[in-house]
Order: structure tokens, then C-alpha cells, then sequence
């Protein structure tokens, strides 16, 4: 199983990219991709197996999950439309995205913004 920040059987880090058919999406349009899927779901998972809770408030995603004991799992976090869509423009034509060379384009660096992309199937 693939993770998004470490493969830990050979320790090295795994990429991912933006799949064919969303490749002309601009920030906007995936947006409404992620929205659409947390309306449905109400929950996203990491592929390390970590689970939040996701809803949709305003123009905003609430999350509120993942590693007991910390301030996101305890009190939850914003994850603005605006900067997932700047986060999203910035990161769409690379090759190779993961955790670690995107985090600097997010402003709410430690908002699972990898596992909104491949949990709503934009990401490969």
C-alpha cells in the first residue's frame, strides 16, 4: 500500500500525481470535485490509515481527525476554498506531488490536503 508521505518497507518517499482527466481542472474546478465528495462521504482516510471527519461549511472543509491527542483531531481545522484552490493551481501541472513538496504552497500546512485530492480521485 502506497502512503503519502513514506513507503516505510523501504523507506523512501512516495509521489503521486494529478491523473490525466483532471489535469486541465484549475483550482475552482477541483474544488467542487473535493466538496462534492466530502458532501457524500463525510469522511476522509489517508492511505497511512489516518480518518477524518470532513464537512462542508460555508466555503470552507472542517477536519477534525487523525492522530489522537493533537490540536486537529482534538478541536478540528478550517481548510479555506480559497487556499485549496491557490495550493491546487500551484501544485497541478507537476510531475510528482506528496506531502512534504506541496506543504509549502498550503497555507494550513498540516491540512490533509494530499488525501482530500486522491480520496475525491483526482490524484493517482
Amino acid at each position: 500500500m502506497l502512503t503519502f508521505e513514506e513507503d516505510f518497507t523501504t523507506n523512501s518517499c512516495v509521489f503521486m500525481k494529478i491523473r490525466n482527466e483532471f489535469k486541465d481542472f484549475d483550482g475552482a474546478m477541483a474544488w467542487e470535485v473535493v466538496v462534492e465528495y466530502v458532501k457524500g462521504h463525510k469522511e476522509i482516510t489517508t492511505v497511512t490509515g489516518k480518518t477524518f471527519d470532513a464537512t462542508f461549511v460555508g466555503s470552507c472543509l472542517f477536519l477534525k481527525g487523525g492522530t489522537p491527542g493533537t490540536k486537529r483531531a482534538e478541536r478540528g481545522e478550517y481548510l479555506t476554498g480559497k487556499d485549496f484552490i491557490a495550493a491546487y493551481d500551484t501544485v497541478r501541472e507537476w510531475d510528482e506531488i506528496n506531502t512534504g513538496n506541496v506543504k509549502p504552497y498550503i497555507k494550513r500546512q498540516q491540512s490533509p490536503f494530499i488525501a482530500l485530492l486522491h480520496c475525491a480521485g483526482i490524484l493517482e
